[in-house]
């Protein structure tokens, strides 16, 4: 976890409007991508056995035609489970989670586009830590936190593949006083 203190602009008279506050870092971090990546090595592993398999046994499929058809067929979907997560990989590494005094906050930013979503923590009503087996075995975690909407509502916020889950809902809990 880090500590760091950021202040809104300041008027050019040096005194601060009343919009404009100090706002404290609590918590920074991004998600990680070693969950995804330990499944794209997965998805890698799998389709070269496949296909090992299917070339040492030519006629598994009836004939040498129809096994070589089939090799086709798992490279294509190997090679299409591959690509989406090497996307998956890419793109966490463009997310950003912060919590501050008043707000949790997801922000994402690739190819000049960015996007920023904010659940203040005044309209916090849940939160709740999971894990996959994934996360598990690498000590990660997923985070969510739900004000008064429904779930992947405005009011749906999640912090994925986070290294320590409780963490983060300890700072959560002691910022909004339920500890």
């Amino acid at each position: 976890m880090t500590l760091d203190t950021t202040t809104e602009p300041i008027d050019g008279d040096g005194t601060q409007t009343p919009d404009d506050r100090e706002e404290r870092v609590l918590f920074t971090t991004g998600p990680s991508a070693r969950p995804a990546g330990v499944k794209l090595a997965v998805a890698v592993v799998v389709g070269l056995l496949v296909e090992a398999y299917l070339f040492t046994h030519p006629t598994l499929l009836g004939s040498r035609e129809a096994t070589r058809i089939g090799v086709y067929l798992v490279s294509l979907v190997a090679l299409l489970v591959v690509a989406r997560l090497v996307v998956r990989v890419y793109l966490l590494t463009r997310y950003r989670y912060t919590i501050t005094d008043e707000v949790l906050r997801w922000e994402y930013s690739l190819f000049y586009r960015a996007r920023s979503r904010e659940l203040p923590l005044s309209q916090l009503r849940g939160h709740e830590a999971s894990r996959g087996r994934v996360q598990s075995a690498l000590g990660f975690g997923t985070v969510r936190f739900l004000t008064g909407g429904t779930n992947r509502s405005l009011g749906f916020l999640e912090f994925e593949h986070v290294a320590d889950p409780e963490g983060v809902r300890e700072v959560v809990r002691r910022q909004i006083g339920e500890e």
